[in-house]
């Protein structure tokens, strides 16, 4: 059976951003908690929304237009906006590995050569990849020979 989470608004009358905390949203919670009346907040910085990444349906609360998975992606490799809508847009959301056609949780590769680690400086972006191929690519340390000795290994059986 199939469950559906459904975008449950904060409790405060005339608030429209999702409760987080006790059937309110954080900025009302953090109000009630400081022992506050409840009153109208100013949200400059929060915007709802679908994510601004291709193909992605999640919901953003971040002026970014992000949802929290690609806010991640874009601040582990150092990527600004326009790159990260970029990658997605170049690999057309799906693992840049052309014989995988994976579309979901893709994950941004670079190169280890340049930045040691799971985080980069952003200029070695390579592209998208899925979590599988990205841990195979991982697993082989970046070297096409051993890769390509894997592939004959296989071929042969």
């Amino acid at each position: 059976m199939l469950y559906y989470v459904h975008m449950i608004k904060c409790q405060y009358e005339s608030c429209e951003y999702p409760a987080r905390i006790r059937g309110l949203c954080r900025a009302h919670n953090e109000q009630r908690n400081k022992s506050f009346e409840l009153s109208d907040i100013k949200f400059r910085t929060l915007k709802v929304g679908t994510c601004s990444v291709l193909n992605c349906q999640e919901m953003s609360e971040h002026r970014n237009g992000f949802c929290s998975r690609h806010r991640n992606q874009r601040n582990r490799h150092s990527l600004t906006t326009e790159q990260l809508l970029e990658l997605y847009i170049k690999c057309n959301a799906t693992c840049s590995n052309p014989a995988c056609d994976e579309t979901k949780l893709l994950q941004v590769d670079h190169d280890h050569s340049c930045c040691l680690g799971k985080y980069s400086c952003g200029k070695c972006a390579r592209g998208l990849l899925c979590g599988m191929c990205n841990t195979a690519i991982g697993y082989m340390n970046d070297d096409v020979n051993k890769i390509n000795g894997l592939v004959k290994y296989l071929s042969t059986y």
